[in-house]
């Protein structure tokens, strides 16, 4: 097998590595949105709060069908393969309703980082010296400006290949950096059983 739903599987057998990737289809969104050529950027999204730029008026249904669309494509790379831009995904579908004219250039700019970063994919290696399950997990203490909750993330890795991976806010509000994380690594602890 050489590609499954817009992923190219490569693999070395006397090395026992696979690597996954979706150069392909970062590209066709990349064309797609006219992106191209694309600016890059080294992190898909700047460390600022993006409801500071939330709309009064309500956007026009084609800016809103337009950034649904980025969103939606950006989303499938984040589920699939592309664990480095899962957060920034579940954050700017924060907006769908009613994205602001900053929304879509985030939009844009996530989507430059993909194009200039498409060859990074996921590497699975049958080596000896690689463990066979490792499980990680974060919290970020009351992140969210609006609703004081934390951000939380887990990544799950199968011989050296993450094989899942999510983030998101936390659905309570935790009094402590040591409560947040907590939550998080719990919620990563049942996501390995």
């Amino acid at each position: 097998m050489r590609w499954f739903l817009g992923i190219r599987i490569t693999r070395d057998r006397s090395k026992r590595k696979l690597w996954l990737c979706q150069d392909s289809y970062i590209e066709k969104i990349a064309q797609r949105f006219h992106l191209i050529p694309a600016k890059v950027y080294d992190t898909p999204l700047p460390v600022e709060d993006l409801s500071k730029y939330v709309r009064k008026e309500q956007a026009s249904a084609q800016t809103i069908y337009g950034y649904q669309q980025r969103v939606g494509s950006i989303q499938f790379t984040a589920c699939s393969i592309r664990a480095d831009v899962a957060k920034h995904a579940s954050k700017l579908a924060e907006f769908q309703q009613n994205p602001a004219p900053e929304h879509v250039h985030f939009t844009d700019r996530v989507i430059h980082y993909l194009y200039h970063n498409k060859l990074l994919g996921i590497v699975l290696s049958g080596a000896l010296h690689t463990p066979a399950c490792l499980a990680y997990s974060d919290a970020s203490l009351a992140d969210d400006p609006n609703t004081r909750k934390s951000s939380q993330g887990y990544l799950i890795t199968l011989f050296g290949g993450a094989i899942d991976w999510k983030a998101g806010k936390q659905r309570s509000v935790a009094t402590s950096t040591t409560e947040a994380e907590l939550h998080a690594l719990e919620y990563a602890a049942r996501e390995t059983y």
